[in-house]
Formats: C-alpha cells, structure tokens, sequence
C-alpha cells in the first residue's frame, strides 16, 4: 500500500510555497501604506494634476500612523513598555522613517536607475493618468515596508534587552519624597494587569509602606458581589474627587514608589481596615469564577 503524506510534511511543504508569499504581503501592504507620505509629496512635486485622478494616496496618508502604531504595538506587547506614550512616540519614529526611506529610495530610482514619474514611451503624448504598475516606481512601498520590518525586530531586541536589564539590576530608585504614602490611605497608581500585559492607573489602600515598592489592595468598581476574593468597599466620603465605591480585592499587590500617581480624597474606613490591616500575600482567599 501506498504511504499517505503525513501531516506535518503536507504543512511543511505549503509553509515552503506559501511562506514567500505570506512574507511579501507582510512588507507590500504595510509598505504601501507607510509610503503613502512620500509618493504623495514625491508626485505633488512631479505633477500635482496626476495626484488628483488617484485620491486612495491620499487615505493612505491618513492611514500611515495607524499601521506605524500597531507595529509597534506588536513589537512591544508583553514588554517592559506599557504606557501608551512610549508607543506614540515610536510610531511616530516609525512614519517619520518609512517616509524618508519610500522618498530617497524613489529619488534614487529616477536619478540613477531610469524610473519615471510621467507616462511610458508608447502612451500617447501629453499627461496621462498614474498607476503604480506602469507610472510609480515600487521601490518606495518595498523601502517602506524594509524598513517597518528592521524596526519591528529591532524593537523586539530592544525591549528584551531592557527587560532582562530590569530583572537583573536592583531597584534603589525611590519616588520624591512629597509621595509618602502612609498604612490605611488610598493611592492612585500603575497596577499591572493580571496576565502581565500592561498596566493601568488604579486606585489602592495601601497596606505596607516599605522602603523601595508599597503592599497594597486594589480597589475596583465592578462588581463583584459573587467572588469570595474580594470585600464590598465604600469611604463615606463627600468629596467629588474620592474615589468610587466598589469592591477591594483581598490579593495583596505590590507596586514600586516610582509607578505612585497621587494621594485620593478618602480614606479607607476603619471597619474595613480592620479586617484587611494584617493580611499578607498567603491570606487570599481562593477565587470563585
């Protein structure tokens, strides 16, 4: 009897003849996208009349920060980077970069290796309407989408590298001393996400204030009357500025002086604070979905 192809064969087999594929509209589409910048100013400076008959340069343009920003979001995810700040900043690089490629590479292709932004030697005279395939040299998208590419890898090395960096290095940083977050106040500041993946701005009462990081519980307004890991919480306060009331998880937290934000209206009530004053890490109780 004949021997059937064995799965992984069949997958190895289509990832050989699938994989360029794959691999050319990874770099074509977004490159297209970020070079949208440079044709657009690559053609206005050419001819401005022929921009008009293919308004689509256009909504590309509009569209080269938003790709510029998941790329960099799939670079950074999981990372030490979590403020969306940083990634702001480096999409912006990342656009900034993909434009100037897109634009020296076409301006190379003209000047140097015969590419043309007018019309082809048998089309009849006077201007003719633009197409990529026969006007616009394709060495702008292909350095753009290069480019976006280098920068991803780069910011995968870059940010393993802080990350291990952090995890071998002490933290003897402390934050200002105006923070002095004392036992029973509630504070605002950078709480990670459960799965690691970012951080958010959250509000906590603070347990232990120790010299480098704080023990704290988190507050949260969802509810969670049905979990038996967390304690319906209120302040009683009247201040517009205090926090909503809610549910205190009881999972102890530690969060570092350096992520603190600001010191909250409130204060965690007395009855409360003396059912959670002593917990530790181990005192949790288990949590019901």
């Amino acid at each position: 009897m004949a021997r059937r192809n064995s799965p992984s064969g069949c997958g190895c087999l289509m990832l050989i003849l699938l994989g360029p594929l794959l691999v050319s509209l990874a770099v074509s589409v977004p490159g297209t996208v970020l070079a949208s910048p440079a044709v657009v100013a690559f053609l206005l400076a050419r001819d401005p009349k022929q921009i008009a008959a293919y308004p689509s340069w256009w909504a590309g343009v509009a569209l080269a920060p938003l790709v510029a920003y998941l790329v960099v979001r799939f670079a950074g995810r999981g990372r030490v980077h979590a403020r969306h700040r940083v990634h702001l900043v480096r999409a912006g690089v990342l656009t900034a970069l993909c434009a100037g490629a897109a634009l020296l590479a076409m301006v190379l292709h003209q000047q140097h290796l015969g590419g043309t932004t007018g019309a082809t030697p048998q089309a009849p005279a006077g201007p003719q309407p633009l197409s990529l395939e026969t006007s616009l040299p394709l060495v702008g998208p292909v350095a753009a989408g290069t480019t976006a590419l280098l920068f991803y890898f780069a910011l995968r090395l870059l940010d393993r590298g802080l990350a291990r960096r952090a995890q071998g290095t002490p933290h003897t940083q402390t934050a200002p001393a105006r923070l002095d977050p004392r036992p029973q106040e509630i504070w605002w500041g950078e709480i990670e996400f459960r799965d690691g993946d970012g951080a958010k701005d959250r509000p906590f009462v603070v347990l232990r204030a120790l010299p480098h990081h704080l023990e704290v519980l988190q507050i949260t307004s969802q509810d969670k009357s049905h979990r038996d890991d967390h304690l319906p919480f209120w302040t009683g306060s009247s201040d517009p500025h205090a926090v909503d009331d809610g549910y205190l998880e009881l999972r102890v937290r530690q969060v570092s002086r350096l992520d603190l934000r600001r010191r909250d209206a409130a204060r965690c009530p007395d009855p409360i604070w003396q059912q959670v004053r002593s917990m530790r890490a181990t005192d949790a109780p288990r949590t019901r979905p």
